[in-house]
C-alpha cells in the first residue's frame, strides 16, 4: 500500500511542481495527459484494494471458522498483492484510449459513452465496492470479537460470579478500539472519495455542453482540482486517524520510538582513544653478532571494551 501511494503522490505532485515554472505537460502533451490519469488510477486502485484485502485479512484472523483463519497467512497475502497489482495495472488501460487533449483541456472529450463508462468504473471499483467490503468486514470483526469475548467469560466463569477481570477488560477495550479504527477508516474513505466520483459523473453528463461560460469553466476546473486534492487526503491521513482514535496505538508508537532511540546503533557511547606507541629495545642476532633493535608496539584502546592490536616493526 505504501509503495503504491508513494508512486501516486510522487507522480501527481511532481507534475504540479513542474508546472509552477514551466508549461503544464498535462495540458500541452497528449502523452502526459493519458499517462497521468492512468498512473493515478492504477496506483490508487492498487492502494485501495490492498487496504480492502487487509480488512478482509483482519476478519479472517478473528473468524471462528478454521478455513477462514487459514486465509490469514503471509504466503496468501503475497499472492493477493501480486494479483491486485496485475489486475489494476490492466483494467485502467481504457483511460489511455479515452483521454485526450482539446485545446488546453485534458479529459474524455470526444465520447459521452466512454466518459459515462469511466465514471461508473471509477465509482464502483474505487468507491462503492471497497467501502462496502471495509464496512462489512468491520461489522463481522465486531461480531467475531463479541463472540470470542463471551467464550472467554464462560471459560473463566467470571460472568456469573465477579464480573470481568482486568485482563478481560483490557481485551475488550482493545477490541473496541480495533473496531473504532476500522469504522473511522471506512467513513473517511467514503468522505474523501465521494467528491471526485461526483465530478466524474458531472463531467460525463455535461460533456456535450458547448456554451459554457468562462466563469463556469473556471469553477469546474477548480472544483475538480479541489476534489482530487481531497481524494489524496485519505492515504496521507491513516497514521493520524490511528493515532487520534486509539490510545493503545499511541502507547505502542511511543514504546517503539523509545526502543529505537535506545538501540545500540543510535545510543552508542563507546569512546575510542588515540593510538599510543611504546618504544623498547631488544637484542637480536645478526650475522653472528648481537645487536639492539628498536621495536614499536602500537596499542589502540576502546572503552568500555578494551582491545589491543600489536604491530611489530624492525
Amino acid at each position: 500500500m505504501s509503495v503504491a501511494i508513494l508512486i501516486l503522490l510522487s507522480w501527481v505532485s511532481g507534475l504540479y511542481l513542474y508546472a509552477l515554472d514551466h508549461a503544464d505537460p498535462v495540458t500541452s502533451m497528449p502523452v502526459f495527459c493519458k499517462m497521468r490519469i492512468y498512473v493515478l488510477q492504477a496506483s490508487a486502485l492498487t492502494y485501495r484494494w490492498c487496504l480492502t484485502v487487509a480488512c478482509f485479512d483482519r476478519f479472517a484472523l478473528t473468524a471462528v471458522n478454521v478455513n477462514l483463519r487459514n486465509l490469514a497467512q503471509v504466503s496468501i497475502a503475497r499472492r493477493a498483492v501480486i494479483v491486485i497489482v496485475a489486475v489494476w495495472t490492466v483494467l485502467p488501460m481504457h483511460s489511455l484510449i479515452l483521454y485526450n487533449l482539446r485545446g488546453n483541456t485534458c479529459g474524455i472529450i470526444y465520447s459521452s459513452t466512454g466518459a459515462l463508462y469511466h465514471s461508473i468504473f471509477t465509482t464502483v471499483a474505487a468507491a462503492i465496492l471497497p467501502a462496502a467490503i471495509m464496512a462489512t468486514c468491520a461489522l463481522l470483526i465486531y461480531r467475531n470479537l463479541l463472540r470470542k469475548q463471551k467464550q472467554r467469560q464462560l471459560m473463566n466463569g467470571s460472568q456469573e460470579r465477579s464480573g470481568p477481570n482486568e485482563k478481560q477488560r483490557l481485551q475488550s477495550r482493545r477490541d473496541q478500539q480495533v473496531l473504532l479504527m476500522l469504522l473511522i477508516q471506512a467513513i473517511c474513505y467514503v468522505g474523501t472519495t465521494t467528491p471526485l466520483m461526483g465530478m466524474y459523473f458531472y463531467n460525463a453528463l455535461t460533456i456535450y455542453v458547448s456554451n459554457k461560460s468562462a466563469d463556469r469553466i473556471a469553477i469546474e476546473r477548480f472544483s475538480f482540482y479541489l476534489a482530487e486534492l481531497i481524494n489524496f487526503l485519505f492515504p496521507a491521513s491513516s497514521f493520524y486517524l490511528y493515532t487520534i482514535s486509539s490510545n493503545i496505538f499511541r502507547r505502542e508508537l511511543a514504546n517503539m520510538l523509545c526502543s529505537a532511540f535506545h538501540h545500540p546503533i543510535v545510543s552508542n557511547t563507546t569512546r575510542v582513544l588515540p593510538m599510543t606507541n611504546d618504544v623498547s629495545l631488544r637484542t637480536v642476532t645478526e650475522h653472528g653478532r648481537k645487536v639492539k633493535s628498536r621495536v614499536t608496539f602500537s596499542t589502540a584502546y576502546q572503552e568500555p571494551r578494551k582491545s589491543a592490536v600489536t604491530n611489530v616493526q624492525q
